[in-house]
């Protein structure tokens, strides 16, 4: 007789402890926790997992899996298991729901580091910041146009914030929390940091001019200041400063002047060394015109075709000057004799005369004299000097001495007076 056992699987019991957990984001070393399920006591199989994140009482549940939940940022995961029977257990029931918290322990707030070195304009953007760094935030800077004033617009999140012309700039910051973090920042103030104006550059060249003529500007030059705004300082040789700038009649001579280009966004302020330029002298211009001489005598004319005895021509200055310069004449004639002030003429008996009668039978000679005029070199005129002859008509029988005078008034120098002569 054949017997038959039947062995029934057994039922797979559920875990006799069966429990979830909740723990802060950090703990006490700033590190983060996880959480998950605690369970023991089951048998039978397999442990399987099903979770939900749904808080209300529908919720939707993921499959089951043999991975045990855990968690490590805020929120609550619900979970669920059961056993998987094996070949001697048949499956469990599911367990009720636990569920595993992370909830917040912590603000949310961002470090950031303002440039500690020295920043100099150089045409390119340069940091402002060094480091932006979020602590459990998305974290922006910003530049306020005071220490009280925040930004309107952030530069991109968790980066530094940078500037290119010189200037000083508020640096604010402000963040977001992420998902793990409480609080929030709108805007705060961090400090303020300076981009120094770049050295400015420039020069300056200066053409002089001729005394009473036009009077000529400085030419600026200038890479860095432009030349829109700049300013002039005059000396005098000695490099006096000036009140203002020579005109056209200053004294002839060496003068400077300095350039002072105006500082600008990006440059300082920059003045030249000394330029030198010249007020040339003007060239000397006298005007003498003579006339002719007739020297007549007082008694009657007699046959006599030549002069009697010496007569004497003198040409005097009488002290004349000028403002441009001390005038002064010398006259002379070839063979005669001329004294050493070069202002008189000793006539020797019809020496290089013409003897000559007149209409009325009158006769004379006739002598032709040369006069030079000359003006010194002065202050702001360079030397000048005429020439003229005159024609002197001298009677047969005249004064033992006779003296022609060209007074100071009949010499012009630097301009147009003409001179007279007179007989005596």
């Amino acid at each position: 007789k054949t017997v038959t056992w039947t062995i029934n699987k057994a039922a797979s019991t559920l875990p006799s402890t069966w429990t979830g957990d909740s723990k802060a984001y950090h703990d006490s070393s700033n590190n983060v926790n996880t959480v998950t399920v605690s369970l023991s006591g089951y048998s039978g199989g397999t442990v399987y997992y099903s979770t939900s994140t749904d808080s209300g009482t529908t919720k939707t549940w993921s499959s089951w899996s043999t991975t045990k939940p855990t968690r490590n940022t805020v929120g609550t995961t619900f979970v669920k298991c059961y056993i998987k029977g094996d070949g001697n257990h048949n499956d469990s029931a599911e367990s009720s729901v636990v569920s595993i918290t992370i909830y917040k322990n912590e603000d949310a707030r961002a470090t950031v580091n303002i440039n500690s070195a020295t920043l100099t304009y150089n045409g390119r953007a340069q940091n402002l910041t060094t480091s932006v760094t979020p602590h459990g935030s998305t974290a922006y800077v910003g530049l306020g146009s005071s220490s009280t004033t925040a930004p309107t617009s952030w530069f991109a999140a968790n980066t530094n914030a940078t500037a290119t012309n010189a200037g000083t700039y508020y640096i604010w910051y402000k963040f977001t929390p992420d998902g793990n973090h409480s609080n929030s920042n709108s805007g705060t103030y961090v400090g303020s940091k300076v981009i120094e104006k770049a050295a400015g550059t420039g020069s300056a060249t200066m053409s002089g001019w001729t005394y009473g003529g036009s009077v000529t500007n400085p030419v600026p030059k200038s890479d860095t200041n432009g030349t829109s705004n700049v300013t002039y300082e005059w000396y005098n040789s000695e490099k006096v400063k000036l009140s203002g700038k020579p005109t056209s009649t200053s004294t002839a001579g060496t003068y400077y002047v300095k350039a002072t280009f105006a500082a600008t966004t990006n440059y300082t302020s920059y003045t030249t060394d000394f330029v030198s330029f010249t007020i040339a002298k003007a060239n000397g211009n006298i005007t003498y015109s003579a006339g002719n001489v007739e020297l007549w005598c007082t008694e009657s004319a007699t046959t006599a075709t030549t002069v009697v005895g010496d007569k004497v021509i003198s040409v005097s200055t009488a002290g004349a000057t000028s403002t441009t310069g001390t005038v002064s004449c010398t006259i002379s004639q070839s063979g005669w004799s001329v004294t050493s002030d070069g202002k008189k003429i000793t006539v020797l008996d019809g020496t290089n005369g013409s003897s000559t009668t007149a209409s009325d039978g009158t006769k004379y000679t006739e002598y032709t004299v040369t006069i030079t005029a000359t003006a010194a070199e002065a202050t702001n005129y360079k030397s000048a000097s005429t020439t003229q002859t005159i024609k002197v008509k001298v009677k047969a029988q005249l004064l033992d001495h006779v003296v022609l005078t060209l007074g100071a008034s009949e010499i012009a120098y630097n301009s147009t007076t003409t001179a007279s002569t007179e007989a005596y």
